[in-house]
């Protein structure tokens, strides 16, 4: 049984074939853009669910002290200018 001989991989010497090179290494990375792109947009959504849980969770704390001072006076303070 024949066996074919390894060969490697060609090398690009001309301004075309690197061209080519890059544009398949450009599309080759799309994916993986693609998917950056995507975390930085859940990062974006996951700030203002993250600000969203701590107000209301400073806020049942401030509800539920003992004490009339509140652990976080600002947040209704700045609850009032938005």
């Amino acid at each position: 049984m024949a066996t074919a001989a390894h060969q490697p991989p060609q090398r690009t010497t001309d301004a075309e074939s690197e061209e080519e090179r890059r544009r398949r290494q450009i599309e080759e990375n799309q994916p993986a853009i693609a998917l950056l792109r995507s975390w930085l947009e859940d990062d974006e959504e996951s700030e203002e669910e993250q600000r969203v849980a701590f107000e209301e969770l400073a806020r049942a704390l401030d509800e539920d002290r003992l004490s009339d001072r509140k652990l976080f006076p600002w947040l209704e303070r700045d609850l009032r200018r938005h």
